[in-house]
């Protein structure tokens, strides 16, 4: 809602009822209020997008390194298969 819709409502207000909701004074601060409200708002809107785009990019380079992890641990498997044969060969 604009400043200006706000306005009118209390406005409206203050036409229907004899003594006004709010002063000038009061309408000032309220409409400033509302201001940083919306300001804030949005920078957490914008905020928790960019936090959102972070943990899907952490996620995929986790994914990545999980995978070469498990692709490591299997060369060292087969490395090591590979030494315990050479050994059983050379004893025999």
């Amino acid at each position: 809602m604009t400043r200006h819709e706000w306005r009118n409502i209390v406005n409206r207000n203050r036409f229907y009822n004899s003594t006004p909701l709010m002063n000038d004074s009061d309408l000032n601060n309220l409409e400033q209020k509302i201001d940083r409200m919306i300001n804030l708002c949005a920078r957490l809107q914008q905020e928790n997008q960019s936090l959102r785009e972070r943990e899907s990019s952490l996620l995929k380079e986790r994914s990545k390194l999980l995978e070469k992890n498990e692709m490591a641990r299997n060369r060292v498997e087969t490395m090591i298969s590979r030494l315990k044969g050479l050994n059983n060969e050379g004893s025999l």
